[in-house]
């Protein structure tokens, strides 16, 4: 049976290989196998990946970008201005509830999620991995009281598909009491099961009636890939809301849900309602994911949602690729808006090839680009406005917007169309009519160098930019010349933003 308090986090790590173990002002001493400059954090801890069997860790200078990999990490010292980053390997992750575990054995197989919020390494590369070698595991929990756990165990190994990923744990320390090899419920020596394999020794699918891809004995003592319910379990996130009335279709016809004590009812009669500004009403015709439940069409864009909904993931309908989903603002400048790039906190890496770029990547929840391919085919479904929001590190922000934006396909290089500005800041060098560039591929105006190249980014490049949202995430003020997310108009281009998100919005 489920607990009633679930943990607000959850770490599980093997050690000998990339946890972004941060400390900031110390330097590993060495050995220094090889010094890169100019580099992003992420594109540090890349150069760490790249040679995993020699790289122990790097010592990252964020004012110089100078990314400094050791073989060593043995003996630090205090270094203003360097951040200490430990390889060590976390294969999965649980932070916020932005990332649902609640999927399929191909999925619990590849891999999902995104490496700097919540992700699951997938049970294929694990299982490779651990094949290398000796390898110790270690679960780090807190809760929402701030209150931590661990347990730790001296021996890891995992069979290989064919075996259902069999894990086999021994040695067993830490502060909390041992669920994996000593309960009525351990998971030593058990199949991993999801809800489209049933591999537990239980009559029924425990992955299915706990929402979750496990080592399941019959079920589980613990359940580190359940649903995030923050708490007890009356108090859930929205889409948690959503999944209570989905599991029970045959009663719910809608929830209301109270966003700020977390407080899910599900309704089976939508006949009588009582106003209430405390609660979202929230319809079966009107989530994303319910669309399939039903067979309800989906609608072409977020503007095509009900303007009670609010912010979040949910699911459209475009040309050529069918379902696709998006995030939608459902707030700012009336919402509608299906948002197609944003920067929070430099999580994500935005020096990325053609093929990343048109095809799109990181994590809808988090930093990520929504993929030119996609956008294009969005905006060729009619008019579309654009609106391009910004924040500093004190809290200012910015806004600009167009009441007109086409993009043409791949042949065209996904040449980008602007025009009707407005906004509470001024523009600079146009990117109108520009061609999208990337570090592989130059189709810029500037007839010397790749101007992506230069400034680290994939954008429509002129000659180069006034406005570099996909720069990298210098944190502020720099002294480095327009390669952070800049937007000269406002900072310079010697300040790095705290924040930006581009969307668009259908124009009736």
């Amino acid at each position: 049976m489920i607990e009633n308090k679930i943990f607000l986090l959850s770490f599980l790590t093997i050690y000998k290989v990339y946890s972004l173990d941060v400390i900031h002002g110390e330097r590993y001493v060495g050995p220094v196998v090889s010094i890169v400059k100019t580099v992003g954090q992420k594109q540090c801890i890349k150069e760490c990946q790249t040679r995993a069997t020699l790289c122990k860790g790097i010592s990252y200078k964020r004012e110089e970008l100078q990314c400094e990999i050791v073989s060593s990490t043995e003996e630090i010292e205090p270094f203003t201005g360097y951040l200490r980053i430990k390889a060590d390997q976390v294969f999965q992750r649980r932070l916020d509830g932005s990332e649902d575990f609640y999927r399929t054995w191909s999925e619990y197989k590849d891999g999902f999620g995104n490496l700097t919020a919540e992700f699951w390494f997938g049970n294929e590369k694990l299982y490779l991995l651990l094949s290398q070698g000796t390898y110790e595991l270690r679960m780090d929990m807190s809760d929402f009281n701030n209150q931590k756990r661990y347990v730790k165990y001296s021996s890891i190994s995992l069979g290989n598909e064919a075996s259902k990923y069999k894990i086999s744990l021994y040695g067993f320390s830490g502060d909390v009491g041992d669920c994996f090899t000593s309960t009525n419920q351990p998971i030593q020596n058990m199949k991993f099961t999801t809800k489209d394999q049933d591999n537990d020794v239980d009559g029924t699918n425990c992955a299915i009636r706990f929402r979750s891809g496990w080592w399941h004995n019959k079920c589980h003592c613990a359940n580190p890939n359940g649903l995030y319910l923050a708490g007890d379990t009356t108090i859930i996130g929205q889409q948690q809301c959503i999944n209570e009335c989905l599991a029970r279709a045959g009663l719910c016809r809608g929830v209301n849900y109270m966003r700020k004590n977390l407080l899910c009812e599900i309704v089976s009669s939508l006949e009588e309602t009582s106003p209430s500004v405390a609660y979202v009403r929230i319809k079966l015709d009107q989530v994303s994911n319910l669309y399939n439940l039903w067979n309800v069409n989906y609608p072409n864009d977020c503007s095509q949602l009900s303007s009670e909904l609010s912010s979040g993931l949910y699911g459209i309908r475009i040309p050529v690729l069918g379902h696709v989903t998006v995030f939608c603002e459902m707030v700012t400048d009336g919402g509608g808006w299906t948002v197609f790039q944003r920067r929070l906190d430099g999580s994500e890496d935005f020096y990325r090839t053609w093929a990343e770029y048109k095809d799109g990547f990181g994590n809808l929840t988090a930093e990520f680009w929504f993929g030119n391919e996609k956008l294009y085919l969005l905006l060729s479904q009619g008019s579309y406005e654009m609106r391009m929001d910004m924040s500093d590190f004190d809290n200012q922000t910015r806004y600009v917007k167009y009441n007109s934006i086409s993009l043409g396909n791949e042949t065209s290089k996904y040449q980008i169309s602007l025009s009707g500005f407005s906004g509470d800041v001024g523009t600079g060098n146009p990117i109108n009519n520009k061609m999208f560039s990337t570090k592989d591929q130059d189709n810029d105006n500037k007839n010397e160098g790749n101007c992506a190249v230069t400034f680290t980014s994939g954008w429509w490049h002129n000659r180069c930019h006034c406005a570099n949202p996909n720069g990298l995430y210098l944190a502020g003020n720099t002294t480095i010349f327009a390669k952070g997310i800049t937007y000269a108009p406002w900072l310079t281009q010697y300040y790095s933003l705290r924040t930006v998100r581009l969307m668009v919005r259908g124009v009736v």
